[in-house]
């Protein structure tokens, strides 16, 4: 009976520690069912929302979202080893470029007449210079969607991005001139890229954003 009662013992603790190292799953399995999907189902990371000096991470993610595409074309076409198959160009379901071109022509057999045009290319229209002014009124104009790189947000595609983030956004391409060239603006672009001045992602765009608004 002892012996029975000791292996009885050692069954429940054996359980209850089974039971115990179960409960962070079971906590993190919550977690993820109760975040906030995606419209693929995809829970979103949440990241902390860094707020630097005069400028606040939702302002970045407005105003990424407004000038980012979901269509990167190659200036060369790409083809895979093993099949041939000729790549020209990357797309994404969300922004997650802002081109350091304005635009490109699709070098391919099945649209080779389709040219490309930056989102950012509305910005400036026909012109090839921009003052501050009328900077600030046509990015803060351009339609937002929610871009791909930054954690999740509760951002509205109407929400504007305060007038403090646009203000940054022109003191990082232009500094303190009162007017910026589409050539300087797709130049310091490129400065800020890490693919061979070929596009800008969310983690360039928003370290760049933020060494702005802590320059003095």
């Amino acid at each position: 009976q002892l012996l029975a009662a000791m292996a009885g013992s050692a069954l429940f603790l054996a359980f209850m520690a089974l039971a115990s190292s179960q409960q962070p799953l079971q906590h993190a399995l919550a977690r993820s069912r109760m975040a906030p999907k995606s419209k693929f189902g995809v829970p979103f990371r949440r990241f902390p929302l860094v707020q630097a000096q005069n400028v606040d991470t939702q302002d970045l993610i407005k105003l990424f979202g407004r000038l980012g595409d979901k269509e990167h074309i190659l200036e060369d076409v790409e083809k895979t080893a093993a099949s041939g198959y000729g790549f020209a160009s990357f797309k994404s379901a969300r922004p997650k470029w802002i081109l350091c071109y304005e635009s490109r022509n699709i070098k391919s057999d099945e649209c080779p007449d389709r040219l490309h045009v930056a989102k950012w290319g509305k910005v400036f229209g026909d012109e090839e210079s921009i003052d501050k002014d009328a900077f600030v009124t046509k990015v803060s104009g351009l339609k937002f969607a929610f871009p791909l790189g930054p954690g999740f947000a509760d951002i509205r595609p109407n929400d504007i991005p305060a007038m403090e983030a646009t203000e940054v956004l022109w003191k990082a391409l232009a500094g303190p001139a009162t007017e910026l060239k589409k050539e300087e603006f797709m130049e310091k672009l490129k400065s800020w890229s890490t693919d061979g001045g070929e596009t800008v992602l969310w983690e360039q765009f928003e370290s760049a954003m933020k060494c702005a608004a802590t320059a003095s």
